[in-house]
Formats: structure tokens, sequence, C-alpha cells
């Protein structure tokens, strides 16, 4: 027998995410802001995130709508919809995005049992991301990251990309061991965060390699901002007894890239002429 989410388990996700909004979001624009960027950094596509949207994230709304496979369409303002196979995929990851943003706390064990009861295996909680800090955890990835710059350059927006790879990074791994190596790059994230001053987004696509996406921001714009994030860096030295750096490749939706895979291509590119030297940055 298949497992099947009850009205209870439904309820339960309904309430979890009503309450993850901000009480001092007042206005529709802010609530769509929250719930875009929200969505958006835990992997959502596009399409679901577009249709949720007319639904104003109302989730009273938009969970039973999923659940009866009937999303969008003649549902909302929206012209398309949503496969039923779609609508239920959807429904999973919202059920596995609400697990991890409450993870360790009661309502996620309360929805937990309210899914094994419902017939769903899940693993037990303390092996869920157990292997990643939370903080690493919590930086979206590389299917995010490709589809925020896919979005950009489809609608022709000026973009900048930096990537990141940290120097001396293998030597805090391999001497100072797996948890200090966390710590080093959770420092470097940090400092990279301060150093956009909220202009940008951090993705961590890969192990000790992070990538900023700068909205609006030329090449050149885009090279203070990675000379200031080198700085702050060195003069931190995340990696504690040893010393760690970072190299960082800049490139631009200037080139005129249509592709995100090939954007992100020439920046890796670009990195690794900054590798040779080190502790530097390079302008493609």
């Amino acid at each position: 027998m298949e497992p099947q989410l009850s009205q209870r388990t439904l309820g339960m996700l309904r309430d979890a995410l009503d309450k993850m909004e901000p009480h001092k979001l007042h206005s529709t624009l802010a609530i769509h802001e929250f719930w875009k960027n929200k969505l958006f950094d835990a992997g959502f596509p596009p399409a679901f995130i577009d249709i949720a949207s007319t639904y104003t994230f109302r989730w009273s709304k938009i969970i039973p709508d999923l659940f009866v496979g009937k999303f969008g369409g003649q549902n909302s303002y929206f012209s398309d919809a949503l496969a039923p196979s779609l609508c239920e995929q959807n429904l999973k990851q919202l059920l596995a995005f609400t697990l991890s943003a409450y993870r360790d706390s009661p309502l996620a064990e309360q929805l937990r049992n309210a899914l094994i009861s419902d017939g769903f295996e899940l693993k037990p909680a303390s092996t869920v991301d157990s292997s990643i800090p939370a903080e690493l955890a919590q930086i979206p990835g590389e299917k995010a990251l490709l589809s925020d710059i896919q979005q950009r350059l489809d609608k022709k927006e000026l973009l900048s990309v930096l990537y990141v790879d940290l120097d001396g990074f293998k030597a805090v791994n391999d001497t100072l061991g797996h948890a200090e190596g966390d710590t080093c790059l959770i420092r470097v994230a940090h400092r990279m965060s301060e150093a956009i001053l909220g202009k940008g987004k951090l993705y961590r696509p890969h192990g000790d390699e992070f990538v900023m996406v700068l909205p609006n921001f030329t090449k050149e714009e885009a090279g203070c901002t990675a000379q200031r994030i080198r700085s702050a860096v060195d003069a931190d030295n995340p990696g504690g007894k040893l010393k760690v750096t970072v190299s960082i490749g800049v490139v631009s939706s200037e080139s005129g890239q249509t592709k995100a895979e090939a954007l992100m291509e020439a920046a890796d590119k670009v990195m690794y002429v900054a590798k040779k030297m080190k502790n530097s940055v390079a302008i493609g």
C-alpha cells in the first residue's frame, strides 16, 4: 500500500510554513520578495515559485491544490498549471524543506512522526545533514546557482560572477582535521557575505569553492568587490595556524554568454589564472 499524506500532516505543513513568514512583513510585495528568495535558495523550480506567487503564497490554498494535483491554470491567475506528477514532487519538496528549516525543533519532530504515521519511511533525524554544519548546508548549491544565472541571462540582465577557490585549504583538512576545515569554510563564507554589502548572493557549488552572483555589476565593479573579498580573507586568515587565502576569477554577462553553464565554465577558467599566482584576482 502506497503511503498517503493525511489531512493532519498537510495541516501541520501549512502551519509550519505560515510560522516561517516574519511578522514584520505587512505588504504583499514584501511577502512575495521573502518567499521568492526563500524558495529559490532552497532549489524550488521557477515554475512552482511563479505560480505560488499568484496565490500570494497562501499556503492554506497552495497545499490543498498541490495535493489534488491542480496547481495553477484555472485555479489561479497563472495560465499554466503544473502536471499532477510535478504537484506531488513539489509537495514532497515542501515537506523536506520544512523539516530542514525546523531541524532539531519539536515542530520538526511532530511533522516527522506524522509522516511516519502516514506510511513514509524517513531517515533518523540524527542522520539528516549530520556531516555538514548547518551554516554550510544553508548556502545554496550548484542547482540553485545555475538556475539563478540562467533566469537573469534569459531576461538579458547585467550580472557578474565571482568564482572563488581557497588556497591552502587541503593542508587544513589534512593536518588539522575536517572540523577545522569546516570552521575555515564558514569563516570564508562570512567574510565574503560581509564584503558584498548585501548586493549579491553566495553559493557553494563544490567543497571548498564558492561563487558570488552580483546583479547589475559590471566586470570592473565586480573586480573591485573581488579584491575587497580577497583582502578580507587574507587579513582574517581563516585557516588559523595554516595560511589560507582565496583566488578569484571574475566574468560578466557583458561577454555575451547566453547559457549559465558556459558562463560558469568561463569563470572557472579565469579562476585558474588567478590560482597560478594564489591570493589574487583575475578578470576575464
